[in-house]
């Protein structure tokens, strides 16, 4: 049987009107379904990178390494020397440790110091401590590795001991080691400071937090509050707090919860995590979706750090240190690079802001925890100049 057509203009306005609205229907209950498998999938998607990046500290991935090409007593050409970010680096090899500092025109870097042999074709890691191993293959320097108790069991540090009753307790950012302390441990050294270099919860070999994550301060300062125990315990009468990155939100948790802070004179904070929702903001705004190279969504960002809250159980204003600082009586010293892409400047900026009588905020040129390494003697300046004033 042949099959009719009905001209457009023959079918009723009635029915021609239905047929637009189930069309529109259709094409709605699309959109929704697409959008729920966008922001549902999407969502949890990054949610993962949320929990997987910024909480639970996974293994380690393999060192990205760079080829010596040229090597003389002065000087170091690598293959890739736009690969070694600016100012003084260390280059670890499998035979040895060259510090360098900053490339010349020709691409070459000046050898400030060497340890062991690095030839020519050696691979190399770059090491933005500056200084191989500990205080003695790094400086010569006797140290004691102690322990003491701490909340979940013993905690370790180095120590060295000093002259008179001032301690500068370091305490390194996450995923690192108490060798970030190298860099200072010179100028404590020459002060006559004791200098003890803490490990906390979740460092390998020491006990983990119970939530299996990194709490940013929220319960490591727990750790720090042991370690002061501990200098205490063994004459410290003025402690001078010390944190990179991490290690700089446990000691801002540790002012605002610690019951006494009379021993604590000043702190010193390099790039340290103040809010870490806006980290996860920045780290957002700097992605792109897969294949389509487009700009992460916002709306997408807050599904995903809503699914990552659900999921820890946590609220993200617990991670925000910049709250709660009416009571604040520590002067504070806090460095941050404006090249730093792993925790924004801003926050710090606003900590700074809310009390310009206490802190001390000092900007370079860095990326994240090297605003030594750019300029060493003036970052060693501002220091002498902060604790002179506040000691």
């Amino acid at each position: 049987m042949a099959r009719r057509t009905i001209p457009a203009a023959a079918i009723p306005p009635e029915r021609a009107a239905r047929r637009r609205r189930r069309l529109g229907r259709r094409l709605v209950a699309l959109a929704a379904a697409a959008l729920v498998v966008f922001y549902g999938a999407g969502g949890w998607y990054y949610a993962d990178e949320i929990v997987d990046g910024a909480f639970v500290l996974g293994p380690e991935t393999a060192p990205e390494t760079i080829t010596v090409v040229d090597l003389d007593e002065a000087t170091v050409l690598l293959d890739r020397p736009d690969a070694v970010p600016p100012g003084v680096q260390g280059l670890d090899g499998p035979n040895g440790y060259l510090q360098v500092g900053a490339v010349d025109a020709d691409g070459r870097r000046p050898v400030l110091r060497r340890w062991g042999e690095v030839e020519v074709g050696d691979p190399v890691v770059v090491d933005a401590h500056a200084l191989p191993g500990d205080p003695m293959e790094a400086f010569r320097y006797p140290f004691v590795e102690v322990t003491y108790p701490g909340e979940l069991g013993d905690l370790d540090a180095w120590y060295l001991r000093g002259n008179g009753d001032l301690w500068m307790i370091f305490v390194h950012g996450r995923g690192g080691s108490k060798a970030e302390a190298l860099r200072l441990l010179p100028f404590a050294f020459d002060r006559g400071y004791h200098a003890l270099a803490v490990g906390y919860r979740n460092d390998p070999g020491l006990p983990a937090d119970p939530s299996g994550t990194t709490r940013y301060g929220n319960t490591e300062w727990r750790d720090l509050a042991a370690a002061v125990d501990h200098a205490r315990d063994r004459g410290a009468r003025r402690i001078v707090l010390v944190g990179y990155s991490m290690g700089g939100s446990i000691v801002l948790r540790y002012l605002q919860r610690a019951p006494t802070l009379r021993r604590i004179v000043a702190a010193v904070l390099d790039a340290p995590m103040v809010d870490l929702e806006a980290t996860i903001d920045d780290h957002a705004r700097r992605t792109t979706l897969p294949l389509l190279g487009l700009p992460l969504p916002r709306s997408l960002t807050a599904v995903a750090k809503a699914v990552a809250a659900w999921r820890l159980r946590i609220s993200w204003d617990e991670f925000d240190l910049a709250d709660d600082w009416a009571d604040l009586h520590t002067p504070i010293l806090l460095f941050h690079g404006t090249a730093d892409e792993t925790v924004p400047v801003g926050p710090s900026r606003r900590l700074a802001g809310l009390r310009p009588d206490l802190v001390t905020l000092v900007e370079t040129d860095a990326g994240h925890v090297e605003s030594w390494n750019v300029d060493p003697d003036a970052y060693e300046g501002e220091l002498a100049a902060f604790l002179d004033a506040h000691l």
